[in-house]
């Protein structure tokens, strides 16, 4: 994960249940998606939380749309809600960490539960780069 998302923006993990959700639904994994769209999901589940919904990914998609570049992805605002974070976004991709659970409880909140007798446990989201989400188009995620 990039420095500026933790350091600056003030991500913090594990992540929420909407994080998960966003990175399993876009095929996404963190290190893919522009710092400002973890700002975006924070205000949003911040207002979701105010107007006592749930924060989700068919509401967060009625105000916000995919943009790509060639090596991350963003959610770019189809109506005005929230200032972007000029920070240090510009330069993201020269300083970020390497995350990894230490523990089972950490590694709880990065895969789902055994089904049906079966015990091999799969990632809720990519942990690293993928290709999955070029795969579609961005109105596949609206």
């Amino acid at each position: 994960m990039y420095e500026v998302v933790f350091k600056d923006i003030g991500l913090r993990l594990p992540f929420s249940d909407f994080k998960r959700e966003m990175l399993h639904w876009t095929k996404l994994s963190p290190s893919q998606i522009h710092p400002n769209s973890y700002a975006f999901m924070r205000a949003f589940e911040l207002v979701c939380d105010y107007l006592r919904i749930p924060a989700s990914k068919n509401v967060l998609f009625s105000f916000f749309t995919v943009q790509r570049a060639a090596d991350w992805v963003s959610f770019r605002q189809t109506q005005k809600m929230f200032e972007i974070f000029a920070g240090k976004v510009r330069s993201f991709k020269e300083r970020f960490f390497l995350v990894r659970p230490k523990s089972e409880a950490a590694l709880d909140t990065l895969l789902e539960e055994a089904k049906d007798g079966v015990q091999e446990r799969h990632p809720l989201f990519h942990l690293c780069w993928s290709q999955d989400h070029f795969g579609y188009e961005p109105r596949d995620f609206y």
